[in-house]
Protein backbone atom coordinates (compact mmCIF):
# COMPACT_ATOMS: atom_id res chain seq x y z
CA UNK A 1 0.00 0.00 0.00
CA UNK A 2 2.84 2.32 0.84
CA UNK A 3 4.66 1.46 -2.70
CA UNK A 4 1.34 2.45 -4.31
CA UNK A 5 1.07 5.77 -2.86
CA UNK A 6 4.46 6.42 -3.31
CA UNK A 7 4.51 5.49 -6.67
CA UNK A 8 0.93 7.90 -7.18
CA UNK A 9 2.74 10.57 -5.37
CA UNK A 10 6.03 10.96 -7.86
CA UNK A 11 3.70 10.63 -11.11
CA UNK A 12 1.48 13.40 -9.81
CA UNK A 13 4.85 14.70 -8.88
CA UNK A 14 6.02 14.81 -12.41
CA UNK A 15 2.81 16.25 -13.88
CA UNK A 16 3.12 19.21 -12.03
CA UNK A 17 6.87 20.07 -12.64
CA UNK A 18 5.58 19.58 -16.29
CA UNK A 19 3.04 21.69 -16.06
CA UNK A 20 4.93 24.29 -14.06
CA UNK A 21 7.94 23.93 -16.84
CA UNK A 22 5.93 24.35 -19.50
CA UNK A 23 3.90 27.42 -17.90
CA UNK A 24 7.63 29.15 -17.53
CA UNK A 25 8.28 28.89 -20.80
CA UNK A 26 5.64 29.79 -22.41
CA UNK A 27 6.23 30.66 -26.33
CA UNK A 28 5.22 34.32 -27.36
CA UNK A 29 4.37 34.19 -30.80
CA UNK A 30 3.63 37.40 -32.74
CA UNK A 31 0.88 36.19 -35.51
CA UNK A 32 -1.45 38.81 -37.93
CA UNK A 33 -5.03 38.21 -38.33
CA UNK A 34 -5.46 37.31 -41.98
CA UNK A 35 -8.94 37.16 -42.15
CA UNK A 36 -11.86 37.47 -39.40
CA UNK A 37 -15.55 36.33 -40.23
CA UNK A 38 -17.55 37.84 -38.06
CA UNK A 39 -20.90 36.25 -38.62
CA UNK A 40 -20.00 32.77 -38.09
CA UNK A 41 -17.05 34.06 -34.87
CA UNK A 42 -13.96 32.71 -35.98
CA UNK A 43 -10.76 33.87 -37.25
CA UNK A 44 -7.25 32.91 -39.21
CA UNK A 45 -4.16 34.10 -38.07
CA UNK A 46 -0.68 33.36 -39.80
CA UNK A 47 0.80 30.27 -37.07
CA UNK A 48 -0.22 27.05 -37.69
CA UNK A 49 1.74 23.65 -37.16
CA UNK A 50 5.17 24.45 -37.46
CA UNK A 51 4.56 27.10 -34.57
CA UNK A 52 3.52 24.24 -32.06
CA UNK A 53 -0.56 25.16 -32.60
CA UNK A 54 -2.63 21.69 -32.65
CA UNK A 55 -6.87 21.35 -32.93
CA UNK A 56 -8.27 21.79 -29.90
CA UNK A 57 -5.65 24.14 -28.19
CA UNK A 58 -6.79 26.85 -26.07
CA UNK A 59 -5.19 29.65 -26.71
CA UNK A 60 -4.95 33.48 -25.55
CA UNK A 61 -4.78 36.59 -27.74
CA UNK A 62 -2.81 39.60 -26.21
CA UNK A 63 -2.26 43.26 -26.85
CA UNK A 64 0.38 45.78 -25.38
CA UNK A 65 0.81 42.56 -22.62
CA UNK A 66 -2.90 42.70 -21.77
CA UNK A 67 -5.28 38.96 -22.43
CA UNK A 68 -8.01 40.94 -25.35
CA UNK A 69 -9.28 37.17 -26.39
CA UNK A 70 -9.52 33.57 -25.64
CA UNK A 71 -9.52 31.35 -28.78
CA UNK A 72 -9.60 27.78 -29.43
CA UNK A 73 -7.82 26.17 -32.52
CA UNK A 74 -10.15 24.11 -34.35
CA UNK A 75 -8.39 23.29 -37.85
CA UNK A 76 -4.43 24.04 -38.61
CA UNK A 77 -2.42 23.73 -41.45
CA UNK A 78 1.41 24.41 -41.73
CA UNK A 79 1.30 27.63 -41.54
CA UNK A 80 -2.49 29.24 -40.91
CA UNK A 81 -4.73 27.97 -38.02
CA UNK A 82 -8.65 28.60 -38.16
CA UNK A 83 -9.82 29.26 -34.28
CA UNK A 84 -13.24 30.16 -32.56
CA UNK A 85 -13.43 33.12 -30.95
CA UNK A 86 -14.73 31.84 -26.97
CA UNK A 87 -14.72 35.19 -25.69
CA UNK A 88 -13.49 38.85 -26.01
CA UNK A 89 -12.82 41.31 -23.19
CA UNK A 90 -14.93 44.16 -22.99
CA UNK A 91 -14.45 47.16 -25.90
CA UNK A 92 -12.17 45.21 -28.05
CA UNK A 93 -12.55 45.20 -31.29
CA UNK A 94 -10.35 42.67 -33.61
CA UNK A 95 -9.29 43.90 -36.60
CA UNK A 96 -7.93 41.99 -39.85
CA UNK A 97 -3.92 42.93 -40.93
CA UNK A 98 -3.33 43.56 -37.29
CA UNK A 99 -0.25 41.65 -35.20
CA UNK A 100 -1.22 40.37 -31.88
CA UNK A 101 0.65 38.74 -29.33
CA UNK A 102 -0.44 34.21 -28.81
CA UNK A 103 0.00 32.17 -25.92
CA UNK A 104 -1.11 28.79 -25.19
CA UNK A 105 -3.50 29.32 -21.68
CA UNK A 106 -1.83 27.34 -18.97
CA UNK A 107 -3.49 24.26 -17.87
CA UNK A 108 -3.34 24.19 -13.91
CA UNK A 109 -1.87 27.15 -12.84
CA UNK A 110 -3.40 31.03 -13.62
CA UNK A 111 -0.84 32.96 -16.36
CA UNK A 112 1.91 35.30 -15.12
CA UNK A 113 1.92 39.28 -16.47
CA UNK A 114 3.58 38.44 -19.97
CA UNK A 115 5.88 40.04 -21.96
CA UNK A 116 5.42 42.24 -25.32
CA UNK A 117 5.83 40.83 -28.40
CA UNK A 118 9.72 40.54 -29.03
CA UNK A 119 10.39 43.65 -31.33
CA UNK A 120 12.30 41.53 -33.85
CA UNK A 121 9.51 39.01 -33.87
CA UNK A 122 7.10 42.74 -35.43
CA UNK A 123 9.65 42.87 -37.53
CA UNK A 124 9.58 40.04 -39.34
CA UNK A 125 5.92 39.92 -39.86
CA UNK A 126 6.20 43.35 -40.91
CA UNK A 127 8.75 42.57 -43.76
CA UNK A 128 7.37 39.45 -45.28
CA UNK A 129 3.85 41.58 -45.58
CA UNK A 130 4.29 43.30 -49.25
CA UNK A 131 3.58 47.04 -50.24
CA UNK A 132 -0.25 46.71 -51.39
CA UNK A 133 -0.56 47.76 -54.49
CA UNK A 134 -2.83 50.25 -55.62
CA UNK A 135 -5.73 49.44 -57.47
CA UNK A 136 -9.19 51.07 -58.40
CA UNK A 137 -11.76 50.87 -56.88
CA UNK A 138 -14.94 48.86 -58.27
CA UNK A 139 -16.45 49.32 -60.34
CA UNK A 140 -13.33 50.46 -62.99
CA UNK A 141 -13.94 52.41 -65.35
CA UNK A 142 -11.37 52.80 -68.55
CA UNK A 143 -11.61 54.80 -71.35
CA UNK A 144 -9.82 53.54 -74.34
CA UNK A 145 -8.74 55.58 -77.98
CA UNK A 146 -10.66 52.78 -79.66
CA UNK A 147 -13.68 52.05 -81.27
CA UNK A 148 -15.94 49.99 -79.19
CA UNK A 149 -15.77 47.10 -82.19
CA UNK A 150 -12.43 46.80 -81.78
CA UNK A 151 -12.62 46.93 -78.31
CA UNK A 152 -15.39 43.76 -77.76
CA UNK A 153 -13.32 41.99 -80.20
CA UNK A 154 -9.84 41.81 -78.14
CA UNK A 155 -12.26 41.77 -74.91
CA UNK A 156 -13.94 38.27 -76.46
CA UNK A 157 -10.19 37.15 -77.52
CA UNK A 158 -8.40 38.02 -74.41
CA UNK A 159 -10.92 36.87 -72.21
CA UNK A 160 -10.75 33.54 -73.61
CA UNK A 161 -6.88 33.93 -73.74
CA UNK A 162 -7.23 34.59 -70.00
CA UNK A 163 -8.94 30.60 -69.35
CA UNK A 164 -12.39 32.70 -68.84
CA UNK A 165 -15.38 30.81 -69.30
CA UNK A 166 -17.73 33.50 -70.99
CA UNK A 167 -21.00 32.56 -70.02
CA UNK A 168 -22.73 35.64 -71.96
CA UNK A 169 -21.48 37.54 -74.78
CA UNK A 170 -23.30 40.30 -77.25
CA UNK A 171 -20.48 41.85 -78.74
CA UNK A 172 -22.73 44.31 -81.14
CA UNK A 173 -24.39 45.66 -77.63
CA UNK A 174 -20.88 45.42 -75.79
CA UNK A 175 -22.23 43.08 -73.28
CA UNK A 176 -19.99 40.09 -71.69
CA UNK A 177 -20.22 38.16 -68.59
CA UNK A 178 -17.47 35.42 -67.55
CA UNK A 179 -16.13 33.85 -64.48
CA UNK A 180 -12.91 32.09 -63.80
CA UNK A 181 -13.49 28.71 -60.55
CA UNK A 182 -10.79 30.12 -57.81
CA UNK A 183 -7.63 28.61 -56.42
CA UNK A 184 -8.35 29.98 -52.72
CA UNK A 185 -5.61 30.92 -50.44
CA UNK A 186 -5.56 28.81 -47.32
CA UNK A 187 -6.89 30.79 -45.05
CA UNK A 188 -9.68 30.75 -47.46
CA UNK A 189 -9.84 27.20 -47.91
CA UNK A 190 -10.38 27.10 -44.15
CA UNK A 191 -12.84 29.49 -44.07
CA UNK A 192 -14.70 27.40 -46.90
CA UNK A 193 -14.26 23.84 -45.00
CA UNK A 194 -15.60 25.42 -41.84
CA UNK A 195 -19.02 26.98 -43.21
CA UNK A 196 -19.43 24.26 -46.17
CA UNK A 197 -18.87 25.97 -49.41
CA UNK A 198 -18.39 25.05 -52.40
CA UNK A 199 -18.05 26.08 -56.35
CA UNK A 200 -16.22 29.41 -55.90
CA UNK A 201 -15.69 31.55 -58.52
CA UNK A 202 -15.24 35.31 -59.52
CA UNK A 203 -17.99 36.09 -62.40
CA UNK A 204 -16.85 39.37 -64.10
CA UNK A 205 -19.58 42.11 -65.88
CA UNK A 206 -18.19 44.10 -68.27
CA UNK A 207 -20.10 46.70 -70.99
CA UNK A 208 -18.66 48.76 -73.49
CA UNK A 209 -19.84 52.14 -74.33
CA UNK A 210 -19.32 54.34 -76.98
CA UNK A 211 -17.93 57.99 -75.93
CA UNK A 212 -16.83 60.88 -77.44
CA UNK A 213 -13.25 59.69 -78.55
CA UNK A 214 -13.33 56.05 -78.46
CA UNK A 215 -15.02 53.66 -75.86
CA UNK A 216 -15.89 53.56 -72.08
CA UNK A 217 -15.00 49.94 -70.64
CA UNK A 218 -16.95 49.48 -67.42
CA UNK A 219 -16.13 46.40 -65.22
CA UNK A 220 -17.46 44.87 -61.97
CA UNK A 221 -16.87 41.99 -60.08
CA UNK A 222 -18.33 39.79 -57.80
CA UNK A 223 -17.12 36.55 -55.86
CA UNK A 224 -20.01 33.99 -55.59
CA UNK A 225 -20.44 30.44 -53.96
CA UNK A 226 -22.48 27.75 -53.15
CA UNK A 227 -23.50 27.32 -49.55
CA UNK A 228 -24.94 24.14 -47.79
CA UNK A 229 -28.39 24.23 -48.92
CA UNK A 230 -27.19 24.45 -52.38
CA UNK A 231 -28.19 28.35 -52.72
CA UNK A 232 -25.64 30.68 -54.04
CA UNK A 233 -24.62 33.55 -52.21
CA UNK A 234 -21.99 36.33 -52.68
CA UNK A 235 -18.75 37.42 -50.83
CA UNK A 236 -17.03 40.72 -51.03
CA UNK A 237 -13.77 41.34 -53.04
CA UNK A 238 -10.73 41.86 -51.62
CA UNK A 239 -9.33 45.17 -53.66
CA UNK A 240 -5.63 43.89 -53.44
CA UNK A 241 -6.88 40.03 -54.02
CA UNK A 242 -5.34 38.05 -57.39
CA UNK A 243 -9.25 38.31 -59.09
CA UNK A 244 -9.27 42.04 -58.94
CA UNK A 245 -5.42 41.78 -60.24
CA UNK A 246 -6.01 39.62 -63.11
CA UNK A 247 -9.09 42.19 -64.18
CA UNK A 248 -6.34 45.25 -63.90
CA UNK A 249 -4.13 42.48 -66.30
CA UNK A 250 -7.90 42.00 -68.94
CA UNK A 251 -8.82 45.67 -68.90
CA UNK A 252 -4.74 46.80 -69.41
CA UNK A 253 -4.25 43.95 -72.41
CA UNK A 254 -7.27 44.82 -74.02
CA UNK A 255 -6.68 48.93 -74.06
CA UNK A 256 -3.08 48.20 -75.34
CA UNK A 257 -4.09 45.89 -78.30
CA UNK A 258 -7.21 47.97 -79.15
CA UNK A 259 -4.99 51.37 -79.23
CA UNK A 260 -2.08 49.94 -81.39
CA UNK A 261 -4.31 48.58 -83.95
CA UNK A 262 -6.45 51.92 -83.86
CA UNK A 263 -2.89 54.16 -84.43
CA UNK A 264 -1.83 51.77 -87.18
CA UNK A 265 -4.84 52.06 -89.33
Amino acid sequence: MAKRNLVLFLVFAIIIFMQISSAEEENILGVKILSLNKEHNFLVIDAGSKDGLSEGMMVNLLKEGKKIASLQVIRVKEKVSACDIKQTEPNIILREREIYSLVVSPTLFPAKPHKLIPQKEIKKIEKAEKVPQIIPALPMMVHIEARREIVNYYLNEILRDMNFIITSSNIKEGIFTAHKFLTLPLWDELWADLIGTTDHRAVYEINTIDDETGTTLKLDIRITYTNKKGEMEEKSVRQNSAVVKDALTLVKLVKEKSEILTRER
